[in-house]
C-alpha cells in the first residue's frame, strides 16, 4: 500500500484499489506473475511468501512485478506497462527487495523437480494435516545476487553465491545489503550444480550501490532468517524452524553490529516461528526485547487468542489474527490486545496499517478455517472513540488498578494498567498474568480477587460523559451493591506495602444523603460517612479517596487475605456501596 493505492495479487491478477475508498482503479492480468508460486504444492500458505520472498514492490512513481524470465515496471495510476527489465543470460527471477534507487533480486532459482538428482532416493515430500505438500527449499534456492538501478535497470553489481541464498536470508539498511549465504547438506544434496556447505556458512555485508564486501563472518550457523533494524544498526540472524524443526531447544539467535560485524549477544530460540524488528525493539515470540542488548523491554508482553496466523508490526500496532481481527497495542497507551470483531482478516497478514488507515482486503484465497465472513474493509482512528483492551501483564511493577464494569483494560498516562472486574473479555488471557479472579485462576502468581456477592450489579456510561475528568473512562462505570472485596496476595505481586486510590462516580443519587455508606479494610474503618454526590459536588462528578500505607501481607491482611468491606450508613435510601476503580499504588 503506497500513497493511498492498495495493491492486491490473485494468482497472475494485479488489482489496484484506492485505500480510502475501495474504489477498483485498475486490474490486469500478467502471465508468469504467479511465477514459481504456481509450481509449488502449498502456494495457498503463508510460508510460501516467506521462504520464496515477494514478487513485487512498490514506490509512489512505480510498481514491479517480476513474471520469472522479466520484470516489469508498472505506471501505479494505471497499470500499464512503462518499462521491462531482464537479468544477464536470462536468468530467472526470484524476490524483489528495494533500498532507495537499488532494486535487490535474488535470482537463478532453480525448482526441486527441476534439479533434483533422478537417482537421490532419500528425499520424499512431507505434508501438513490438510494434505498439502510442504517443501520449503523447493524453488526457494537462489544462485546469485543481482543489483540494479531502478529506473534504468541496468545491472550495478552481482554476486554468486558460494552455497545458497534465499530470501528469508537477506536484509536491506542503511546502504548495506546483510546476505546469509547458507544451506544444509541435505538440501543441497538434492540440487546439481550447488556446492555442498555441510553445516558451514557465510554472513556478508555488502555496499548496495558496489557490491564491495563490507565485512563477513564464516562460522557453523543453525540460522536462515535476517533482520535489521536501520536505527539501532543491529542485524538479527534467526533460527529457521523449516530447517531443524521445533523441537531442538538448543538452537541461538545472535545480534550482529551492523556497520563492521561486531557480534552483540545470543539468546535462545528454539523453535521461533520468526521476529518482528519494531525501532529499537524487536518481538521474540511474545515478549519484546532491546535490540542493541537483547534483554526483555519491562512489561511488554504479547499474545493471541485464537489462531494468529501471520501479522504484521508497526510502530504502534501489531495487527494480527485473534479468532477473527485484532492488534496488540504498541503504543505508549499499552492497552494490550484489541479486538476487533465481526469480521474476519486472512492467514496471509491482511490486516494493513499505512497512509492513517488500517485496510483488509478479501486476501483469503484458500483458508479453510470457519471463521467470520470475508469482508474487505478500512478503518480509520475516530477522535474521541475510546481503546480498550485485554493486557496480560502490568505496564508497571509498582502499581495497577481495577476498574470495575469497563468492557475492558486500559492503560493511564501514569502507567497503571487497570484490569476490568468482572473480568469477562478474553477471560483466558489471565492464566499468565498477575491479576486475575479467583474464579478463573488456576494458580496465585500475585493476587486472586473474590467479591461478595459474586454477581454485582454493573453500570457503564459513555466515558465521554465525564470528558475533561482526570481518568474519566475508570469513573464511566462501576458497580453497586458491593459488599466485600477480597484478595489473596502472592509475594509475586511486586510490593508488600501500597496507598489504595478509590475512585467513585454517582450517577443514580439525586440529593445529598441518598446514598451514604462506610468503607473498612479489615476491622478498621478507614473512609466513614462517603456521600459521593456531596463531597464531589453533584452526579457526574468523579471523587477520589485515598488510604496510606496499607500493610497488603501482615495486619490487616492476615496471612495475605486482604478484606475491604462496604456497609451501607443507617439512614442511607440508597442501601448499595458504589465503586467505580481501585488502584494500588506500592509505597
Amino acid at each position: 500500500m503506497v500513497e493511498g493505492r492498495l495493491y492486491c495479487q490473485k494468482h497472475d491478477l494485479l488489482t489496484c484499489y484506492d485505500a480510502y475508498t475501495g474504489e477498483l482503479l485498475w486490474q490486469k492480468e500478467f502471465p508468469g506473475l504467479t511465477g514459481i508460486l504456481k509450481q509449488r504444492a502449498h502456494i495457498f500458505t503463508p510460508p510460501a511468501f516467506i521462504f520464496m520472498g515477494g514478487n513485487m514492490v512498490t514506490q509512489p512513481d512505480a510498481v514491479y512485478i517480476e513474471t520469472g524470465d522479466r520484470c516489469l515496471v508498472l505506471d501505479p495510476l494505471t497499470g500499464e506497462t512503462k518499462k521491462e527489465f531482464k537479468l544477464p543470460g536470462n536468468a530467472n527471477w526470484g524476490s524483489l527487495q528495494l533500498l532507495g534507487d537499488v532494486l535487490v533480486v535474488l535470482g537463478d532459482v532453480p525448482l526441486n523437480e527441476e534439479a533434483r538428482d533422478p537417482n537421490d532416493k532419500s528425499y520424499s515430500t512431507s505434508k501438513d494435516k490438510y494434505g498439502i505438500a510442504v517443501d520449503p527449499w523447493n524453488g526457494a534456492v537462489n544462485k546469485r545476487l543481482f543489483a540494479l538501478d531502478r529506473h534504468s535497470g541496468k545491472v550495478l553489481w552481482q554476486r554468486p553465491a558460494q552455497y545458497a541464498y534465499r530470501s528469508s536470508g537477506i536484509a536491506l539498511g542503511n546502504g548495506r545489503a546483510f546476505i546469509l549465504d547458507f544451506a544444509p547438506e541435505p538440501v543441497l544434496q538434492r540440487f546439481r550444480g550447488i556446492k555442498g556447505s555441510g553445516d558451514k556458512a557465510e554472513l556478508l555485508a555488502l555496499d548496495i550501490r558496489t557490491g564491495r564486501e563490507v565485512w563477513k563472518q564464516a562460522r557453523d550457523t543453525t540460522t536462515g532468517w535476517l533482520g535489521y533494524s536501520r536505527q539501532a544498526d543491529v542485524l538479527l540472524e534467526v533460527p529457521d524452524v523449516t530447517i531443524h524443526g521445533r523441537s531442538k531447544r538448543d538452537l541461538r539467535m545472535h545480534a550482529w553490529q551492523g556497520s563492521d560485524g561486531t557480534h552483540l549477544y545470543k539468546l535462545p530460540c528454539g523453535g521461533c516461528p520468526g521476529i518482528f524488528i519494531v525501532g529499537e525493539r524487536f518481538l521474540l515470540g511474545i515478549y519484546a526485547r532491546d535490540i542493541r542488548t537483547g534483554e526483555p523491554v519491562k512489561n511488554i508482553y504479547m499474545r493471541s487468542f485464537g489462531r494468529g496466523c501471520l501479522m504484521i508490526a508497526g510502530p504502534t500496532m501489531l495487527t494480527m489474527r485473534t479468532s477473527s481481527s485484532g492488534y496488540y497495542d504498541l503504543s505508549e497507551e499499552r492497552n494490550g490486545l484489541v479486538a476487533l470483531p465481526g469480521f474476519r482478516t486472512s492467514c496471509f497478514g491482511s490486516l494493513v496499517p499505512a497512509d492513517g488507515l488500517l485496510n483488509s482486503p478479501n486476501e483469503g484465497t484458500g483458508c479453510v478455517c470457519n471463521y467470520n465472513l470475508y469482508t474487505p474493509l478500512a478503518l480509520t482512528r475516530m477522535p474521541g472513540v475510546d481503546n480498550w483492551g485485554a493486557s496480560v501483564v502490568r505496564a508497571s511493577d509498582d502499581r495497577f488498578g481495577l476498574n470495575f464494569g469497563a468492557p475492558g483494560d486500559r492503560t493511564s498516562p501514569e502507567m497503571s494498567s487497570f484490569y476490568q472486574v468482572p473480568m469477562t473479555a478474553w477471560v483466558k488471557r489471565r492464566g499468565m498474568g498477575k491479576v486475575q479472579e479467583k474464579k478463573h485462576a488456576k494458580k496465585n502468581r500475585g493476587m486472586l480477587i473474590e467479591t461478595v456477592p459474586e454477581e454485582m450489579e454493573v453500570f457503564q456510561r459513555p466515558p465521554a460523559v465525564l470528558e475533561g475528568q482526570e481518568l474519566h473512562w475508570v469513573g464511566a462505570s462501576g458497580v453497586t451493591g458491593l459488599e466485600e472485596l477480597r484478595f489473596e496476595i502472592n509475594r509475586g505481586l511486586g510490593f508488600a506495602r501500597a496507598k489504595l486510590r478509590f475512585y467513585f462516580c454517582e450517577f443514580e443519587a439525586t440529593a445529598a444523603g441518598q446514598r451514604v455508606f462506610d468503607i473498612a479494610i479489615g476491622e478498621k474503618t478507614v473512609i466513614a460517612g462517603l456521600d459521593v454526590f456531596k463531597e464531589a459536588g453533584g452526579a457526574k462528578k468523579m471523587l477520589v479517596k485515598e488510604v496510606e500505607n496499607v500493610d497488603l501481607q501482615g495486619k490487616p491482611a492476615a496471612a495475605g487475605k486482604l478484606i475491604i468491606r462496604f456497609t451501607p450508613a443507617p439512614g442511607s435510601r440508597i442501601r448499595k456501596s458504589l465503586l467505580c476503580g481501585l488502584e494500588f499504588i506500592g509505597q
